[in-house]
C-alpha cells in the first residue's frame, strides 16, 4: 500500500468516528430536548389544568350564588345580629298568640372556636299555641339547637314554656 493510500484510510477513518462522534451528540443534544419538551409539555398541562379547576370554580360561584345567600341566612352574622332574630322571635310570638319574654342572651365560644347566641325565653299561651310556639322555635331557619324544654300548666287553660336555644354564629 502506497503512503497516499494509508493517509486517505487514516483520514477516511478519523473522519467516520469525527461523523459518528457528532452522530451521538446530536442524539444526546436531541433527548435532551426532549426531556426539556417533556417537562415544559408537564408544566403547561397542570397549569391548563389550574386554569380549568379556577374557571369551574369561578363559574360555580357565579352559579350558586343563591343557594350560598340562603345558606348564611341560616347563620347569624355576628353578635350584633341577635337582635334581628330576637326582633324575628318576638314579632311571632304574638301571631301566635303568646305571650314572650326574652329572659337571657348570652355568648357561647366552644373548645373549636365555634360562636353560638345562647337565648333564653319564656312564653305563655293556650296549650295549642304554646306546643305551636315549640314547633316553631324548632323549625326557625337558622342553624340552631334548642338545650332545653320545660312545659307547666299554670290552670286549665293557661301553659307557660321555657325555652333555651343556641343559634349558630359565623364570621
Amino acid at each position: 500500500m502506497s503512503n497516499s493510500t494509508k493517509r486517505n484510510i487514516v483520514l477516511a477513518a478519523v473522519l467516520m468516528i469525527a461523523s459518528i462522534a457528532a452522530f451521538g451528540f446530536m442524539v444526546y443534544q436531541v433527548l435532551g430536548q426532549g426531556e426539556q419538551l417533556n417537562a415544559l409539555v408537564a408544566n403547561r398541562d397542570r397549569y391548563d389544568a389550574q386554569k380549568d379547576t379556577y374557571n369551574q370554580l369561578q363559574r360555580q360561584a357565579e352559579e350558586t350564588l343563591a343557594e350560598r345567600q340562603q345558606l348564611e341566612a341560616y347563620f347569624l352574622k355576628n353578635e350584633g345580629a341577635s337582635i334581628d332574630f330576637l326582633n324575628a322571635v318576638e314579632g311571632l310570638a304574638p301571631q301566635i298568640g303568646v305571650a314572650l319574654e326574652t329572659t337571657a342572651l348570652t355568648l357561647l365560644i366552644e373548645e373549636d372556636k365555634t360562636k353560638w347566641v345562647k337565648a333564653s325565653f319564656k312564653f305563655s299561651g293556650s296549650r295549642a299555641a304554646v306546643q305551636q310556639f315549640i314547633q316553631l322555635l324548632e323549625t326557625l331557619p337558622y342553624i340552631q339547637r334548642i338545650s332545653s324544654v320545660d312545659v307547666d300548666a299554670k290552670s286549665a287553660t293557661e301553659w307557660q314554656a321555657d325555652v333555651t336555644m343556641q343559634v349558630r354564629i359565623i364570621e
